[in-house]
């Protein structure tokens, strides 16, 4: 997998829906990985699904995130 740009901007446009106590939000990216937040009360999770539904694991550290205002251009949303 190549960097988690793509799934970063989909996070964030998910957790931006994911406001009230109970939501289910989910977003296809560009390359058609399925990305799930679901929030239940004070907890939240998040799952990535492949094309071919494959559950994926991502981890992203601290340290490895840019703000968006850093992404390169040519990242598409």
């Amino acid at each position: 997998m190549k960097t988690p740009f793509r799934f970063l901007i989909a996070i964030l446009l998910l957790a931006t829906a994911a406001c009230s106590k109970n939501t289910r939000e989910t977003a296809t990216t560009v390359d058609g990985h399925k990305v799930t937040l679901e929030k239940k009360g004070d907890q939240t999770g998040m799952e990535i699904k492949s094309k071919s539904g494959e559950k994926l694991n991502l981890s992203v550290s601290d340290k490895g995130m840019k703000p968006v205002t850093e992404l390169p251009a040519d990242v598409p949303l």
